[in-house]
């Protein structure tokens, strides 16, 4: 068990140092395909950290979202957008700069989904209007941005909402 506890966490760190490199030089990791296809393998195993940790207590984390406008920060392939939604959210924005994880998410979305849409466009670009958003969450997407403080001020409408990383 140790053994597998150990290859995991190796494996999550080779792929975090991967991403955030090609952050800095503005290569979009998910839209190589073969780095696509690595890292759809290993959350389909679902025994990564993400599946194992941080997953569970995203959701666990979530406050009441029936009626409510959420921003997903870096949502990837939208698993969060769709749990946020199915909780019965008035609407919800997925904003990532990868084309191909759009792609899947859009394609994972079901027909029942009407309230997600989904924004190509990077975290650090993204400017929210004022009072847009009462809920904001990211999962796994904030520590590969360098200017965090400037992201928050962008995302954040001028009031309380509840912010999730």
């Amino acid at each position: 068990m140790a053994e597998v506890s150990t290859r995991l966490h190796a494996h999550d760190i080779e792929m975090t140092n991967t991403l955030k490199e090609r952050t800095r030089t503005c290569q979009n990791p998910f839209d190589d395909p073969t780095f696509l296809e690595s890292y759809l393998e290993f959350r389909a195993a679902d025994t990564g950290l993400n599946a194992l940790i941080e997953e569970p207590t995203m959701a666990k984390l979530l406050p009441k979202v029936e009626g409510k406008r959420a921003l997903d920060l870096g949502c990837g392939y939208g698993r969060m957008c769709r749990l946020i939604a199915s909780r019965r959210a008035a609407y919800v924005l997925g904003i990532d700069c990868s084309q191909q994880m759009l792609a899947l998410a859009r394609a994972q979305s079901s027909e029942n989904d009407t309230v997600i849409n989904y924004r190509n466009i990077r975290v650090e670009d993204f400017v929210a209007e004022p009072r847009s958003f009462d809920i904001i969450v990211s999962s796994l997407a904030l520590h590969y941005i360098e200017d965090i403080e400037t992201v928050f001020h962008k995302a954040y409408s001028g009031r309380i909402v509840h912010f999730l990383n």
